[in-house]
């Protein structure tokens, strides 16, 4: 079975009620989930109430929250908590499904600190992962230019170079990163992560999906109004609810007088 799960690293509540089309940016995630055909099953993980309510409402299975993410401070760094969070909530997953006699084939990670991802990147990794059985994960990445986190990619023909960073040789070579809003994984990568490493559960033999631009990670309201261009160009009503012009009223005759 392909499980979807959509966590939530303590983000800024105040982020996620926001809204965009009408919508709290913590739906998007999960409404990019739900349209990937692929995806049997979606679980969230979060210790927000708010986001949990939300996550009920779509239909997700809310996961128990880790230890670790209860302890987590709002705005915590992504890292070993990434990755602990992610190895707990596998397990739950896999706990889950099993009363039905069910396994996880591919698990597709999503985020609602990166709310900007399309179910048809979702649906086309996981197709790839499914026609090549020697790739451990896929991973939606963007360019990062000129700047170079420490949790940068180069890329090597059509894959990706692991924990990639610059060096003289290097200087002139584009890197690319993950913008957190979709990784597609095989259960056996997760099995095989250490997990004070961040995103060891990526495997090998990465595969880049995207490369397209998106405003995530999702930092400050300023970037709502790219979160809603964003999801228009993907095809997202909006649901906002808007003023109807009325007519102007017309004159009336002044009442007459007695």
């Amino acid at each position: 079975m392909i499980a979807g799960l959509v966590i939530d690293l303590n983000t800024d509540p105040m982020l996620l009620s926001s809204t965009a089309l009408g919508r709290p940016l913590a739906a998007y995630p999960l409404l990019a989930a739900k349209s990937c055909a692929l995806v049997k099953k979606l679980f969230v993980v979060s210790a927000n109430p708010e986001v949990r309510a939300i996550a009920a409402q779509h239909q997700a299975i809310v996961l128990p929250v880790p230890t670790e993410l209860e302890k987590a401070p709002v705005g915590a760094a992504h890292g070993p908590l990434e990755t602990q969070v992610l190895l707990a909530s596998a397990q739950a997953i896999e706990r889950e499904i099993s009363a039905h006699a069910q396994k996880i084939e591919l698990l597709t990670l999503f985020s609602f600190s990166s709310p900007a991802v399309s179910s048809e990147e979702c649906r086309a990794a996981i197709a790839a992962l499914e026609k090549s059985p020697e790739i451990d994960s896929a991973v939606h990445v963007r360019p990062a230019g000129r700047f170079h986190p420490a949790n940068a990619f180069a890329m090597r023909g059509d894959r990706l170079a692991r924990f990639w960073t610059p060096d003289p040789s290097q200087s002139y070579e584009e890197a690319f990163f993950p913008d957190g809003s979709l990784f597609v994984l095989r259960p056996a990568a997760l099995q095989a992560a250490a997990p004070p490493l961040a995103l060891s559960w990526l495997g090998r033999n990465i595969l880049p999906t995207g490369q397209e631009w998106a405003p995530n990670p999702l930092v400050s309201r300023e970037q709502i109004a790219a979160f809603e261009s964003w999801f228009r160009a993907h095809g997202y009503p909006d649901l906002s609810p808007k003023l109807e012009l009325q007519p102007k009223p017309l004159p009336q005759p002044s009442p007459s007088r007695k």
